[in-house]
């Protein structure tokens, strides 16, 4: 099985909020570059302020110079976790539970719609901790208006 670059998978980062919970998903349309990490890192975190953990993918080099910490694992010599980070482990829980969901209960997801599967994905992992109905609660708070058809089949 062929893992990583030379797949036909769509790229897809996640950053997740390691106080909050919050994960934001993006696709990577034009591949896995440190060009296109630092664009999505720089666009969604304060660089000033912000520690970023990650796997020892190279691409993250650049942009973690930038920021207030880098710090990385090494999974190929066993190194999961260190005195400084908890690894990346959050975002191997997400994508083991969008994995899941994408093989599972959508069996197929057209690269098209991958967005709408990311968002949903991405609001369930965020509030993990709320019940059912605090859920609906703040789902019903951040609707405006009608969901017209046409919307909804763009």
């Amino acid at each position: 099985m062929k893992r990583g670059a030379g797949t036909d998978k769509t790229p897809v980062v996640t950053l997740i909020n390691s106080q909050t919970g919050e994960a934001r998903s993006t696709i990577l349309s034009n591949g896995v570059d440190s060009w296109a990490l630092g664009t999505v890192i720089r666009a969604n975190v304060d660089m000033a302020t912000t520690t970023l953990h990650t796997d020892s993918l190279t691409a993250y080099i650049p942009v973690g110079r930038k920021m207030a910490g880098h710090y990385r694992v090494d999974h190929k010599a066993g190194v999961y976790g260190t005195d400084k980070t908890n690894g990346t482990n959050l975002c191997e829980n997400y994508f083991a539970q969008l994995k899941r969901g994408l093989k599972g209960t959508h069996i197929h997801v057209d690269p098209k719609h991958l967005h709408r599967h990311l968002g949903e994905f991405d609001y369930r992992f965020s509030t993990c901790d709320m019940s059912d109905t605090e859920r609906m609660e703040d789902l019903g708070t951040r609707m405006s208006g009608r969901l017209s058809y046409e919307l909804v089949k763009a």
